[in-house]
C-alpha cells in the first residue's frame, strides 16, 4: 500500500520538482518566442568599401605595404610593335676642306671685280680687304678666279689677292663674250678732253700713263671720278716701290687729295706693265671730290711706306690733267 507520501512509488516532492522545471522551461521558450519578437529590427549597414591596390606582376617588389588611401593608377598600356618610334638612322657627317669652306681668297686692299677674266671687261663691283670669299671657279689658265657676286659671277685677278686653298681642282669656267667697245661719249661743250702727255723720263725706268675713263675733265660733286693707271718697267731688273696713286692738287685754294692706288712691298718685273702684280697690266680707280679745279698727276715713291708717309723718294710720273668739279 502506496502512501501519500508517493505516487506510484515516486516521491511527491520530485514529482512536484519535475512540475516545476517544466514549467520554466515552457515560460522560457514562450518569452524566446514573443519577448523577443518585441525588440525593432535594426538597419542593416553595408560594408566600408576600402581601396586595395593590386599590383601588377614584376611592377612593385614584394614587401611593401599596399596603398589605402588611393587606387592605384592603372598599369600603362603596352604599345604594340607597330606604334614603335622607328630608330633613328645613323647620319653619316658631310665630309669638308680642314676649313669648311673650300678655296677662298682674301684681299689685301680695294680689288675691282670684273665682268671677265680681263682688264677689257667691266668693273662691276669691288672688294674690301679682311674678307674671305669663297672661289668657285677659274680661268683656263688660272691667272682669274671666280667667285658669286650680286647673283652672278665675278672675275678677281688671282695675283691682287691672297688665296687660301689649292685652285687647281677648281672647274674652269669659260669666259663670259668680250663686250664691244663702247663708242666715247661727246664731250662736254664747256671743256675739250684732255690730251695724253707722254711721261717725263724716270730716273728709275719707270714710265707712266694717267688718263680719265671718261671723255670729259668736268664733274659734279656727287660724280665718281675714273682714271686709268698704267706703269712700265723700262730696266732690266726689278724695281722696288711702297706707294702708287693719283695726287688730285686744288689750284683753287681747296683741299687737295691723294688717292692711294697701290701701297705695300711692290715691285714691277722687267719690262713688265703694272701696277697690278709683278706684271699684270693696267688699274683703274675711282673717287670723289669737292668743288674745286684739281691737277691729277700718277705720282710713286719708291721708298718703305712708312719713310713715304714722311717724306721718301717720290716721283711724278704724268702731266697733269685739268679736272673741274662744281
Amino acid at each position: 500500500m502506496m502512501s501519500k507520501s508517493t505516487i506510484y512509488g515516486i516521491p511527491m516532492i520530485a514529482i512536484v520538482a519535475f512540475a516545476l522545471l517544466a514549467l520554466l522551461g515552457v515560460g522560457m521558450v514562450l518569452y524566446a518566442i514573443f519577448g523577443l519578437s518585441d525588440t525593432p529590427p535594426q538597419e542593416a549597414v553595408p560594408p566600408t568599401a576600402a581601396w586595395v591596390t593590386v599590383a601588377p606582376p614584376s611592377a612593385t617588389p614584394a614587401g611593401l605595404p599596399t596603398q589605402t588611401s588611393q587606387p592605384s593608377p592603372a598599369p600603362a598600356k603596352a604599345v604594340p610593335a607597330t606604334e614603335a618610334a622607328p630608330a633613328a638612322a645613323a647620319s653619316t657627317p658631310a665630309t669638308s676642306s680642314a676649313d669648311g669652306l673650300g678655296p677662298t681668297l682674301r684681299a689685301g686692299q680695294a680689288v675691282n671685280i670684273r665682268g671677265g677674266p680681263g682688264t677689257e671687261y667691266p668693273v662691276i663691283g669691288g672688294l674690301q680687304p679682311g674678307n674671305d670669299i669663297p672661289v668657285i671657279g677659274r680661268d683656263s689658265g688660272g691667272s682669274w678666279l671666280v667667285i658669286a657676286y650680286a647673283g652672278n659671277q665675278g672675275w678677281v685677278a688671282k695675283m691682287v689677292v691672297s688665296v687660301n686653298g689649292d685652285t687647281a681642282g677648281l672647274p674652269v669656267v669659260a669666259a663670259p663674250p668680250a663686250p664691244p667697245a663702247a663708242a666715247p661719249p661727246p664731250a662736254a661743250p664747256t671743256a675739250a678732253p684732255a690730251p695724253v702727255v707722254p711721261a717725263p723720263s724716270s730716273a728709275h725706268g719707270i714710265v707712266g700713263t694717267l688718263s680719265l675713263c671718261d671723255a670729259r675733265t668736268t664733274y659734279s660733286v656727287n660724280d665718281r671720278i675714273c682714271v686709268i693707271e698704267k706703269i712700265y718697267n723700262s730696266t732690266n731688273a726689278n724695281v722696288e716701290y711702297g706707294i702708287l696713286g693719283v695726287n688730285a692738287a686744288n689750284i683753287t685754294g681747296g683741299p687737295s687729295w691723294f688717292q692711294s692706288s697701290w701701297t705695300g712691298t711692290l715691285s714691277l718685273a722687267p719690262g713688265c706693265t703694272g701696277p697690278v702684280g709683278t706684271c699684270g697690266g693696267q688699274w683703274d680707280d675711282g673717287f670723289k671730290l669737292s668743288a674745286g679745279t684739281y691737277r691729277f698727276t700718277l705720282d710713286i715713291c719708291y721708298s718703305s711706306v712708312a719713310a713715304c708717309q714722311s717724306g721718301g723718294t717720290w716721283e711724278t710720273l704724268t702731266a697733269p690733267i685739268t679736272v673741274v668739279v662744281q
